[in-house]
């Protein structure tokens, strides 16, 4: 099957779930989230603001915010560059960015991760993950070698085998609602 044909497949399943779990599966992201070792002494910890059928992992964030964690959100700055991650702390106010994305403004200061959740369609077992198919976070991952990568997904995202390419960078967590998975990608 092509990433095209997975990819509008997965978000059929994704938009399934998101109407069935996405409450619920919030609040279980979150715990699951906050539980993992790694996560618990990072620093800064990037996150997303949910579009579409993405879980919502907004109550994670104000979770990890409430921890003492400082938030980020993704900027898109061009077609084939790497993200850039700007502080947010629920109180400014967000930007619409390309496609429908809500990010901090151009005058919030930007910076590093230690840990960047990543949305997706789809993952595997191997660590792989099927995103929109734009290669923003495959580009960023290749940029921050350090930062611990963890997709956020809900536990019918996990497929046998993602298709990937040579550039597809992989995660070293996936965390959904009833589980967390760990890959070694060094």
């Amino acid at each position: 099957m092509t990433k095209k044909t997975l990819r509008s497949r997965m978000k059929d399943v994704r938009e399934q779930l998101h109407q069935k779990h996405n409450v619920r599966g919030a609040k279980l992201l979150a715990a699951n989230l906050l539980s993992l070792d790694v996560v618990q002494k990072a620093g800064i910890v990037a996150g997303y603001y949910p579009i579409q059928s993405e879980l919502d992992i907004i109550v994670a964030l104000k979770a990890l915010h409430a921890a003492h964690h400082p938030i980020a959100l993704p900027v898109m700055t061009g077609p084939d560059s790497p993200l850039l991650f700007r502080g947010w702390d629920f109180t400014t106010p967000l930007v619409e960015g390309p496609f429908g994305v809500r990010e901090p403004a151009a005058d919030v200061a930007s910076v590093i991760p230690d840990v960047v959740l990543v949305p997706l369609l789809a993952f595997d077992d191997q660590g792989q993950r099927l995103g929109y198919g734009g290669g923003f976070y495959d580009r960023t991952f290749a940029h921050l070698k350090d930062a611990v990568r963890i997709g956020v997904a809900f536990e019918g995202q996990k497929i046998e085998a993602v298709p990937t390419e040579s550039y597809d960078q992989g995660l070293d967590y996936v965390i959904t609602e009833q589980k967390t998975y760990s890959f070694d990608r060094l």
